[in-house]
């Protein structure tokens, strides 16, 4: 309300969800990871259950390289409550591969390219998408980050589900966090940017940040 006065929009999800992950490590250079959902909705139908995250990585010294159904790293979602927070809408999840590099515990540079759910109106456009991470930390207690991602409308908050997740145009989104640690006390703040406007959105929320 601070940043528009224009009355907003709320939505209440009740429902019960369970988590089952597995992770397997057989070599040192190889790792398995499985997370499965069951979700019950209260005014909704009887359970359903999804592999929310599936992957498999090899790991060469200070690269990884992970494939499968995997959570891209834009963004970071800092929250300590049992419900995120608001600018979640940027989470995005497709079948995938990342690669990553982290030489030591203060730098980590991924790139990756995924298929998401979101496609273009147009018949003999890519459907692949990808973006980048930088995450640092100049001082033991800080750590800084900034990610970019090429569709926007691939979120798992389904921007355009109302248009069957078809644009006209991609959106790209930027994010950037901060983290600084003092003793007993953490600090955080983040911040996620649609980079242009959703054509097919009103004019009010067509560029959510």
């Amino acid at each position: 309300a601070f940043a528009d006065p224009e009355p907003d929009d709320r939505d209440g999800d009740l429902s019960t969800t369970l988590e089952l992950g597995a992770e397997v490590e057989p070599l040192t250079w190889l790792r398995a990871e499985a997370i499965v959902e069951v979700e019950h909705e209260f005014e909704g139908e009887g359970a359903a259950l999804e592999l929310d995250e599936g992957t498999a990585s090899l790991i060469y010294r200070s690269f990884e390289v992970e494939g499968g159904r995997v959570y891209v790293p834009f963004g970071e979602y800092f929250s300590h409550f049992a419900s995120g927070p608001l600018l979640e809408f940027g989470e995005t999840r497709g079948e995938g591969v990342d690669l990553s590099w982290s030489p030591d515990d203060r730098i980590d540079v991924s790139a990756f390219v995924y298929h998401g759910p979101a496609e273009s109106i147009l018949a003999d456009a890519s459907d692949l998408d990808g973006g980048f991470a930088l995450a640092g930390s100049p001082l033991e207690a800080l750590t800084l980050g900034v990610s970019y991602l090429s569709d926007l409308a691939d979120s798992r908050a389904e921007l355009l589900h109302e248009h069957d997740d078809r644009y006209q145009s991609r959106i790209d989104g930027l994010s950037a966090h901060t983290a600084l640690g003092l003793d007993r006390f953490e600090l955080t703040a983040e911040a996620v940017w649609a980079l242009k406007s959703f054509e097919e959105l009103p004019s009010d929320r067509d560029r959510p940040s």
